[in-house]
């Protein structure tokens, strides 16, 4: 029980001592509080697929997830920020899932630029990568939160190196 004018129940806090979280008394109940912010879920992993990133793209394929997106019904982003995960597998096949973001915001692998509002689509590469696109696709990883100019690279035969940016994650 809380002491009259008390609202922090639990406080999470850094090595630096910097409040990174908790579970407070809001104004109609109790309020989970992070710096990240998705909900994910765990899923297993192709076995043919390496590990994969933060801000990977993917597809959810017949024995997994996987970077091979052409063809998927379900698109997904991989997630290291999640306040929320569900589904945790047990401890030893742990290392055969990994975490999808559901909804939030997440960093997504982007090749080129994009304008705030733009769909984000896989890049065709099959390599965990999206590109936007400001038309309406028939299936999409989500939107653009922010504009975003492409880092150059001189070395890169096509058009740029994959960059993480932040798109929200719609769910119907």
């Amino acid at each position: 029980r809380l002491d009259p004018g008390e609202k922090r129940w639990i406080q999470f806090v850094n090595e630096k001592g910097e409040t990174k979280g908790g579970v407070d008394l809001g104004s109609k109940g109790p309020r989970f509080s992070a710096a990240s912010g998705d909900f994910a879920e765990h899923h297993p992993r192709d076995p043919t697929q390496q590990p994969f990133e933060e801000g990977d793209l993917v597809g959810f394929g017949p024995a997994g997830l996987t970077r091979k997106t052409k063809g998927s019904r379900q698109l997904g982003v991989i997630s290291r920020q999640a306040i929320v995960v569900g589904s945790v597998p047990a401890d030893s096949d742990l290392s055969q899932w990994d975490t999808v973001a559901y909804i939030g915001k997440v960093p997504v692998k982007l090749r080129g630029s994009a304008r705030r509002d733009d769909f984000l689509v896989p890049s065709g590469k099959e390599d965990g990568t999206a590109v936007a696109t400001s038309g309406v696709p028939d299936i999409t990883v989500g939107r653009a939160l922010h504009d975003y100019a492409a880092k150059l690279d001189a070395a890169a035969e096509d058009d740029s190196v994959p960059q993480p940016i932040s798109t929200w994650q719609p769910r119907s």
